[in-house]
Order: C-alpha cells, then sequence, then structure tokens
C-alpha cells in the first residue's frame, strides 16, 4: 500500500502590523507607533514560533521606470530572532516600529506626507513544547527567506526576496494597520488505504411515449395526437413506442454494446415478443389488447450511438386493466472487466452500476389508453418513474439476456 504524506494540521496565524509614522517627515525613522501582532499556534505539539520581521521604504526605479522599488537599500529597520516567548506567548508576538513617510525618493509616491513602506516577515523556526527544533523537513513554510519552491509558485526562487510581504502606504500621524494570515501545513502520521474507484462514462437517452401531445390530448380513438404507426390491416392503430439509444463516447475505439432484458408486454395476456426481431414482429400472438409489434435497431456510424426502438401496436376502445410494458437495458462492453455471460444472462461490472428500466402502464384504472409521453428520470402524476435509471448493487441478479452493438444481430448470452 502506498503511504502519501499528507501535510493534514493547519494552524492559521495572523500577523497585524501598525505603521506609525512621525508628524515630523523630515525625521520619519523616529522609533514610534509600529505595531506588529501575530496570533497563538494551534498546531499540535508546536509551543512556539520565531521571525525576522524587516520594514523597507521605496526607492527609485534604477531602470528609470515607474515602479517603486524595494531592496536592501531603503531598509527602515530589520528585527530578527522575534519569538512569541519573548514578545508574547506561544507563537504569539507583539513588537513595536516605525515606518517611513518620506515619499520624495519614490518613483509613484503616495500623497504628501505618506509613502509607500514594505513590511516583510520570515517564519525562522518552530519549536516543540520542550523548546527543541522541529524539523523543516514536517512542514511547509509559507514564509520562507525566498519565494516558494517552484513546483508550488511557478516561479524561480529568489533568495534575496522573501515570501510573505505587502506593500503599505505609511502616512504621517496616522497607525496604518497590515494583516498577514499565515497558514502552516505538517505532516499528518495517516496511513492511507488505496482507494480505486473506475467510472466510466455512460450516455444514455430513453422514453416511452403513446401520444405526441400531452397537453391536448385527443379523443379515445381517433384523435390526431395519438402515435399511429403500425398498420392494423389496411389502417395504422395506436401505437405506443418505447425507444432507448446509448453510447461510450465518439473517442471508445471498443464501441458500445448494448444490454436488454425481456422485453416484457402485457395487456390480456403476455405478448409473444421476440428480441431479436428487426422489423414487424412476425407472431404478434398472446397479448388480446395487442395487435402488433415492430422493432427499429441500428447504429449511428458517426458518433457511435447503438439504439434500439420498440413499437407495440394496442387495439382500438377499453383495454385490460394491467396493460403495461417493461424491461431493463445497459450498456458497456462485453469482456473480462465490464459484462460477462454466466447462465444465460449478461452480468454487469460489479459494483454500482446504472441501468435503464421501463415499466409502463398504457391504460388508466378504468383501461382507457393513456396519452402519455415520459422521458428518463420524468416523474409522472402517480410519483412513479415509468422510464429510470437505477443501479445495481452487491444483490443484483441480472435480467441482461440479450447484447446488441449496432453492426451484428441481437444475441442471447451464452
Amino acid at each position: 500500500m502506498k503511504r502519501f504524506q499528507f501535510m493534514g494540521a493547519l494552524a492559521a496565524c495572523s500577523l497585524g502590523m501598525t505603521l506609525g509614522a512621525c508628524a515630523d517627515e523630515s525625521n520619519t525613522k523616529d522609533p514610534v507607533g509600529f505595531k506588529i501582532t501575530t496570533s497563538a499556534l494551534t498546531l499540535p505539539g508546536v509551543g512556539d514560533a520565531c521571525y525576522n520581521l524587516t520594514v523597507r521604504h521605496a526607492t527609485t526605479d534604477p531602470s528609470g521606470g515607474n515602479d517603486n522599488v524595494f531592496d536592501a537599500a531603503g531598509d527602515v529597520w530589520t528585527q530578527t530572532g522575534i519569538c512569541g516567548r519573548q514578545y508574547g506567548s506561544k507563537g504569539a508576538i507583539t513588537y513595536i516600529g516605525t515606518c517611513d513617510a518620506d515619499n520624495s525618493t519614490e518613483a509613484n509616491p503616495g500623497a504628501d506626507g505618506s509613502a509607500y513602506n514594505e513590511v516583510q516577515i520570515v517564519l525562522t523556526s518552530l519549536t516543540d513544547d520542550s523548546d527543541q527544533s522541529i524539523s523543516e523537513s514536517t512542514f511547509r513554510n509559507p514564509c520562507k527567506d525566498g519565494l516558494l519552491d517552484s513546483d508550488l509558485t511557478g516561479a524561480t526562487p529568489d533568495p534575496a526576496e522573501p515570501t510573505c510581504k505587502k506593500t503599505l502606504l505609511c502616512t504621517a500621524n496616522t497607525d496604518t494597520l497590515a494583516a498577514f494570515n499565515i497558514t502552516l501545513m505538517r505532516d499528518a502520521n495517516q496511513g492511507f488505504f488505496d482507494v480505486a474507484v473506475n467510472f466510466e462514462d455512460i450516455f444514455c437517452s430513453a422514453k416511452f411515449d403513446t401520444c405526441y401531445n400531452a397537453d391536448t390530448q385527443a379523443s379515445d380513438t381517433d384523435g390526431p395526437d395519438w402515435i399511429k404507426l403500425l398498420f392494423k390491416g389496411a389502417d395504422r392503430g395506436r401505437t405506443a413506442v418505447l425507444a432507448i439509444a446509448c453510447t461510450r463516447g465518439q473517442d471508445n475505439s471498443d464501441g458500445t454494446d448494448l444490454f436488454l432484458s425481456d422485453v416484457a408486454v402485457n395487456c390480456g395476456g403476455t405478448l409473444n415478443f421476440d428480441e431479436t426481431t428487426d422489423g414487424n414482429g412476425a407472431d404478434p400472438t398472446g397479448a388480446t389488447g395487442v395487435f402488433g409489434y415492430a422493432v427499429y435497431r441500428g447504429q449511428e456510424a458517426s458518433n457511435d450511438i447503438v439504439y434500439y426502438n420498440v413499437a407495440v401496436g394496442f387495439n382500438d376502445g377499453t383495454l385490460p386493466t394491467t396493460c403495461n410494458v417493461s424491461a431493463t437495458a445497459s450498456a458497456g462492453e462485453r469482456d473480462s472487466d465490464h459484462f460477462t455471460s454466466d447462465a444465460g444472462v449478461w452480468n454487469p461490472p460489479a459494483g454500482s452500476y446504472p441501468l435503464i428500466t421501463v415499466d409502463a402502464d398504457v391504460v388508466d384504472a378504468s383501461g382507457n389508453y393513456q396519452c402519455v409521453q415520459w422521458g428518463l428520470n420524468e416523474v409522472a402524476a402517480d410519483d412513479s418513474t415509468p422510464v429510470a435509471t437505477t443501479y445495481t448493487g452487491d444483490s443484483y441478479v441480472s435480467a441482461l439476456k440479450y447484447v446488441y452493438d449496432g453492426v451484428h444481430d441481437v444475441e442471447a448470452a451464452p
């Protein structure tokens, strides 16, 4: 098992600096009103933190540009070894210093009586409760004496420039607050289980319709909104359409296999439905409320969409009150890592795998043929979901007996 070193313990150190400038701008480096504070550390096992502090005054850009430059030539002051135990408690420090409000050397000066200063803070060490040094190899220092490593910042480290710094306006007779939020990450002593979740995109559409417009339902027998596709004698009769289409995506070189259960049509008995049919069903018997069925199947070659569409013709007039169409489908690939056959069914991969389940009533409680349009995962008036996405579980018993790849005939599982 791979052990991943995750930086798990966090401590936030809030640093506030109050910069006080002298009223006499010609002598702004007199020691007045510069206050620095940090919050106490909350990392377990950390007793103290020490910092170096620097304030720099802006100088003229040596390249002649309009940017203020902060370098060692403009240092107002630097103080090293500022630790919580000496200047506060457990990493919480308070320090008083000065800033420089003289803007005469700035390329981009502030208003009269104010100048830009840079405040720098470097975290130099951590110690434990026994005052023993904590190795920097066990934490990422966010305020190093130099930029963060290039793998974290995308920049080339520059040892001359500290990480944590702010440019602030130092104004005569005014205190200015500089707030730093410093977050430390230390190694947590965690072990890890390697958990692999294999996820594969499958795109499917499905629907079940008996009419073209559910909002303007026509009469039971001859309204123009009923879907009428299959021929009953010389005329077309009422037809319910179940349509399923799936793809594993255009970039999948192995194609898409569509897996199907029996298509069960019950309406005054069970229709003798042959899932391998292509076109009109040869023997549409067994259900007194049904006059015929057909299967339309194929593949959209340009984007590897495999479709399997069923049309069922229902007789005119009142029908048995149990008229229903049901089926289950899924998609994937036939191989040892995906769908495998056993005892006449195709078993989906172990774990949670998506299915499309259809359980659609075509009549109401009185046997009247219903005008319905159910898309995938649409909720019916009785709060059921006639065409739904479901998922397998550990106890799932597969009912997927057939596979169709859009090119070859429908095949039964061996």
